[in-house]
């Protein structure tokens, strides 16, 4: 037998999250940019991002992250939380040039601040299987 129960299970939870970028009103704020963008590490195969926080981190709750190769459109991008201003990619390609964009979000409100870039050029991989030791007599 089928009992229609919608109308006695629907109850409605409204939960109040404070934390940076959700405590205050965003709306209409401009996002002040992050400082100091540079290259941590460059392995070859892989590189990483470290950067100063905006002084204002009133409405900031996460950092967009993108990079290009040079000559190609496609951006690749990922949002990551506000508490730490460090981000590695991986599974990039070793010997090439990469155009790096950083800037300060608020997803709540959909606010970005200006980007800062960084281009670079990663540098030769070397695995250890490819590594040869000649010895001179």
């Amino acid at each position: 037998m089928f009992m229609q129960m919608w109308p006695y299970c629907c109850v409605m939870l409204i939960v109040l999250i404070s934390g940076p970028g959700l405590a205050a009103d965003c709306t209409g704020y401009v996002l002040e940019q992050i400082h100091s963008l540079v290259l941590q590490h460059d392995g070859g195969i892989f590189f990483g991002l470290r950067w100063q926080p905006p002084s204002d981190m009133t409405c900031v709750n996460r950092y967009c992250v993108c990079w290009t190769k040079l000559g190609e459109t496609k951006e690749h991008c990922f949002h990551i939380t506000a508490d730490n201003p460090s981000y590695i990619v991986n599974s990039i390609d070793p010997c090439t040039n990469y155009t790096v964009k950083v800037s300060a979000i608020n997803t709540n409100y959909h606010l970005y601040s200006h980007n800062v870039s960084l281009n670079f050029r990663t540098s030769m991989y070397l695995h250890s299987d490819y590594i040869y030791v000649v010895k001179h007599v």
